[in-house]
């Protein structure tokens, strides 16, 4: 990813269970455009607690370059993904019709 005049390049792996994730990732400056840049840029640990439909994440960003002064990051997640299957429900059925030269989508 280009941020400004820098690249970015982010790794990471996070363990996944039935109840809970966690992880790190690892924000990199392959490019060092600086003589004060560094290569890895900060430290992110990652944590999701699962319940039911809900899962809660934490994510904290531990910089290392010249503003880690500011203590890091924290970032708190909420994610809702609905158990329902939707592939039967009528509203996301559809079908593409040839009309003319193109395609007009048909709602079943």
């Amino acid at each position: 990813m280009r941020q400004s005049h820098y690249n970015r390049l982010d790794m990471g792996v996070i363990l996944e269970t039935e109840v809970f994730e966690i992880g790190a990732l690892l924000a990199t400056n392959p490019e060092g455009r600086t003589s004060n840049s560094h290569l890895l840029t900060s430290i992110n640990p990652i944590f999701y607690l699962k319940m039911g439909e809900f899962t809660i994440g934490y994510y904290h960003d531990f910089n290392l370059s010249e503003f880690r002064q500011n203590q890091g990051v924290h970032e708190f997640s909420l994610i809702w993904q609905s158990s329902r299957d939707c592939s039967r429900c009528n509203n996301y059925k559809v079908k593409l019709k040839k009309r003319g030269g193109g395609y007009q989508i048909v709602w079943l």
